[in-house]
């Protein structure tokens, strides 16, 4: 009985649960009935129907309800039949409707994310089923979750290559691998790679999948991926591809033999016999008609007569383009190997002022009686022509000798950093002429489709090297980073020069992490040196980045005069590294030439590009801001005014200070000779104030977003300077600020000051101190306010490249009158010093002393050192430990001269306690014994080619021939 009673108690239990559940949903049904009437749909009938329909999901029922009531509306819009979603048109909320009318879409915002994620997407027009089974992936995810960080690491699928996101079914995937590549990685893995390593090296470029080398794996990877090439490739790349597998197989046919030579007299004779036919039917002594012997040359992989790009050049005379070949009767040296070769000919090439520049397979054409001849193209014969800045018809021609030393020949060099008061330097590598460098510059142009018949135009050469020197468009050398995590890559401080990072980039085609300004730059002068373009690195102090093309600098403070961070979108560098490059303006009109600007920092675009330049530096120091490339950029970088804004009680803001001259001082190159800085400001505006000067920014500024304001420049009784005592990383820092009352009448003055960290991008922090002092000035007396900062109040501030800017602004307070003055002060840190052991000779191991101390109130953990130089083999990157408290470290590393000559080996030692040091050290390399003086310069060595040297030559260099 007990039991029953036990039972019928459960059973009303349930029966109470049931009816609570039972409550709940009706409760919650007219939740979302309340909810959906809210929203515009107070019909109980027809919205519990589309409840009912979704599952008691109430946006599913919102989404029909929205869908049935927007469609006759959407509708109307349209003549006939509706047309297909386009997520390339021009007018967005169109679209916005279209997705909502059509799409199980919720919410106006969702629709919004829809159309915004399907263009990053690259959905375009939804017609073919890959893109509707996308489509339908995109609006389910942003039904289930609005955020789009997460939405885009749902849909997009990173290439293994470059990074890029693309959908996964745009993704293209090979054969026994699962590494995504992205088209272009695709497409440029088998257009460059059937080219210059042959298809046994094909495999994946991520994972080196699958083994080639393996006869079933290879048959089967080939056979499985031909569709897939024909479908992407170009016919010429894919016949290409096609006519070297066929070649592969049939060289391992045993049975299978190749003759150069061949023709259909040869199919009955042996080679042998062949070869002694042909020289009985050839009289002794050089040919009488040099006209049947052509040299032919092509470079590009489809080399065409109409475009420069594949010459035949008649002995003795020239080709359409300016090619020449010439018969060198003072050569008679046999060939080495070569049967007949007492018989051979010597011809001398000459390539044309214009001629691309580029890597050039070089051949040659005979014909006789009996029939016509071509040798194949052999690698052993390829030929590298540069541009040629000796030469006076090249549009590069530079006539200082001096100049071309250190312009184009000179492999390190200086770069210019710190503030306009306390400029520092370091030396860097260039090392243009290292094994490796030239490839890689030329595969810089290949990785941009850069098309062969433009490359003999040095303007556009150098804008596509301003263009992939970063990584944001095209997956090119470098990834700029400037948020001080670079935990994922190497610290930008930390390089030492440029030939790791080329290296790099070119073995892997992966953008290289991490770079900022001066990396970029002295990238850009590696490869343009290499290149044959006279190239230097500029330095540019207090260097404007104009955000709305105005030509001034904005800085906005509160009403208690304090900096207002969150609208000063304008910035201004405490420096900013650049290049110029020499070349003539042919698209300009006269007057033009010289000194062209190029930036590969990625700041602002270009013609939808992340590049700039080249703009000529003469048209910058006119204001001429009309004229090509970039000119209007580069003029606010150095001839922008600073104008300071103070918000007012109605909530405006008014003009109180203008500070003319602040921005581009001190531009800053290395001298020729090596001899030092070169102050170039004369070179990029007039002196400022001149008249010249005032026409130049009238000029600029008529052709701004806004006219220039003019403004007082406080020239009032009172005047205000600041400045610092030396500063030293480690220890306190002293900051003042004087100011002088020059009247007739005493003064009273209210002075702010606030200290802050700002990155060398302009960029600052939030304020750690702040004062605020009232100070009586008598008649002509001036009072000085010291502000005092210890190291552990700056320490967690200060970042690596970070300055400190002191901001002082003040108000007389009888007159009004209004000062303001920043100062940047930039902490001195020690430099490395590197001490030879041990003479230096080439191929012997020579000893370094690296002594440091650490200037620092703590011990410096987790330093690492590193050291590049060219025309040297240096060790890898090598931890140091920890180092004391003011202890001085000495460490030995052993480097290797690889060339005879003048050597520069410079050091990096990097922390996360202390930014980069720096030091160098200069020294003959003297030949050893044995003769060897390692590769020359202008050689590129064997490193990356198997072995084979690959021969440089100037296009249009006198008596200069590409071989024999």
């Amino acid at each position: 009985m007990a039991e029953i009673d036990f039972k019928m108690a459960e059973v009303g239990f349930k029966m109470a649960e049931v009816g609570f559940k039972m409550a709940e949903i009706k409760f919650k049904m007219a939740e979302m009935l309340h909810f959906l009437s809210t929203l515009g749909f107070p019909d109980q009938a027809s919205a519990s129907a589309a409840l009912q329909r979704n599952e008691g999901s109430h946006w599913g029922a919102l989404r029909e309800l929205q869908q049935i009531r927007l469609r006759p509306f959407h509708l109307r819009h349209f003549r006939g039949a509706e047309p297909t979603l386009d997520f390339n048109r021009a007018d967005q909320q169109a679209l916005v409707r279209q997705i909502l009318a059509t799409l199980p879409v919720a919410s106006w915002g969702r629709a919004l994310l829809v159309a915004t994620l399907g263009r990053e997407l690259g959905l375009g027009l939804v017609a073919d089923p890959s893109k509707e089974s996308l489509l339908g992936e995109l609006v389910e995810a942003v039904g289930s979750c609005p955020d789009r960080a997460a939405l885009r690491r749902r849909l997009r699928c990173e290439c293994a290559v470059c990074g890029w996101g693309l959908p996964r079914q745009l993704m293209q995937w090979l054969p026994g691998c699962s590494c995504p590549l992205c088209p272009d990685c695709f497409r440029l893995h088998f257009t460059v790679g059937v080219r210059e390593r042959g298809v046994e090296a094909l495999g994946c470029p991520s994972c080196g999948r699958p083994d080639l080398r393996d006869e079933a794996q290879r048959l089967w990877y080939w056979s499985t991926l031909e569709p897939q090439l024909r479908r992407c490739l170009d016919p010429d790349t894919f016949g290409l591809v096609t006519q070297k597998l066929t070649e592969l197989e049939l060289l391992r046919d045993p049975q299978f033999l190749w003759c150069p030579h061949w023709e259909p007299r040869h199919s009955s004779l042996s080679c042998a016999d062949f070869g002694k036919w042909l020289r009985s039917r050839d009289p002794p002594g050089p040919p009488q008609d040099l006209g049947t012997f052509l040299g032919e040359i092509g470079i590009g992989p489809t080399p065409q007569v109409a475009k420069g790009t594949h010459v035949l050049v008649p002995v003795g005379g020239a080709s359409a383009t300016g090619w020449r070949a010439e018969l060198d009767e003072g050569v008679a040296e046999p060939v080495p190997g070569a049967a007949g070769s007492d018989r051979a000919l010597w011809v001398g090439l000459t390539a044309p002022p214009s001629a691309p520049i580029g890597r050039y397979r070089l051949s040659a054409r005979t014909r006789s009686e009996v029939g016509e001849f071509a040798a194949p193209f052999e690698a052993e014969n390829e030929v590298v022509v540069l541009f040629n800045p000796w030469c006076a018809e090249d549009s590069v021609y530079m006539e200082n000798c001096r100049d071309l030393d250190e312009y184009v020949l000179n492999e390190s060099g200086r770069i210019f950093y710190g503030t306009e008061e306390q400029i520092a330097e370091r030396c860097w590598n260039y090392g243009q002429f290292e094994p490796g460098v030239l490839e890689a510059s030329l595969f810089i142009l290949d990785r941009r489709g850069m098309p062969h018949s433009a490359r003999g135009d040095p303007v556009m050469v150098a804008r596509v090297v301003s263009a992939m020197v970063n990584s944001l468009d095209d997956s090119g050398v470098l990834v700029g980073n400037w948020t001080g995590d670079y935990s994922q890559g190497t610290n930008p401080s930390a390089w030492a020069g440029s030939v790791a990072i080329l290296r790099s980039f070119h073995s892997s085609g992966s953008p290289v992490r991490y770079g900022q300004c001066w990396v970029f730059a002295g990238v850009v002068t590696t490869v343009l040196r290499c290149l044959g373009l006279p190239t230097r690195t500029v330095t540019n102090y207090n260097s404007a980045h104009d955000t709305d093309a105005s030509l001034t600098t904005d800085i906005y403070l509160d009403e208690g005069m304090r900096p207002l961070e969150r609208l000063n979108t304008d910035s201004v560098w405490n420096f900013h590294v650049w290049n110029d490059c020499w070349m003539k303006r042919p698209d300009l009109p006269d007057g033009y030439d010289g000194w062209q600007v190029v930036d590969a920092t990625p700041q602002e675009t270009s013609s939808g590009l992340f590049c700039c330049g080249p703009c000529s530096v003469t048209a910058v120091k006119n204001g001429e801001v009309f004229l090509k490339y970039d000119t209007p950029f580069v003029f606010a970088e150095v001839n922008s005014d600073k104008v300071y804004w103070q918000r007012q009680p109605h909530g405006g803001f008014s003009v109180v200070h203008v500070e003319p001259g602040a921005i581009g001082r001190r531009i800053s190159t290395q001298s020729p000779g090596g001899a030092g800085r070169a102050d170039i400001t004369g070179q990029y505006k007039h002196p400022e104030g001149s008249e010249e000067e005032r026409r130049a920014v009238s000029t600029a500024t008529s052709h701004g977003s806004r006219p220039r304001r003019a403004g007082a420049t406080s020239s009032g009784e009172v005047t205000l300077a600041v400045s610092s005592v030396a500063a030293v990383a480690g220890a306190e820092l002293e900051l003042r600020a004087v100011v002088k009352n020059q009247g007739l009448e005493p003064r009273t003055l209210l002075l702010r000051l606030s200290l802050c960290a700002v990155r060398y991008t302009g960029v600052a922090g939030a304020a750690f101190r702040q004062e605020q002092h009232r100070r009586t000035l008598p008649p002509g007396e001036e009072d000085t306010v010291t502000m005092t900062v210890t190291y552990t109040e700056y320490q967690p501030h200060v970042g690596d490249q970070d300055a400190l800017k002191l901001t002082a602004a003040g108000a007389v307070q009888e007159t009004g009158q209004v000062l303001a003055k920043e100062l940047l002060v930039r902490l001195h840190t020690p430099e490395l010093t590197l001490t030879l052991l041990g003479p230096a000779v080439v191929g012997l191991e020579l000893p370094v002393q690296v002594v440091f101390q650490n200037p620092l109130p703590r011990a410096l953990s987790g330093a690492s050192l590193r050291m590049e130089g060219a025309g040297i083999a240096c060790p890898k990157a090598a931890a140091l430990g920890s180092v004391g408290a003011g202890q001085t470290l000495r460490i030995s590393q052993s480097v290797t001269p690889l060339r005879a000559g003048q050597r520069r080996l410079v050091a990096a030692l990097e922390s996360a306690a202390l930014p980069p040091l720096h030091g160098s050290v200069q020294f003959e390399a003297l030949t050893g014994s044995t003769g060897s003086t390692g590769s020359l310069p202008g050689d590129t060595g064997s490193a990356g080619n198997a072995g084979r040297r690959v021969r440089r030559r100037r296009r249009g260099r006198p008596g200069g021939s590409t071989g024999g």
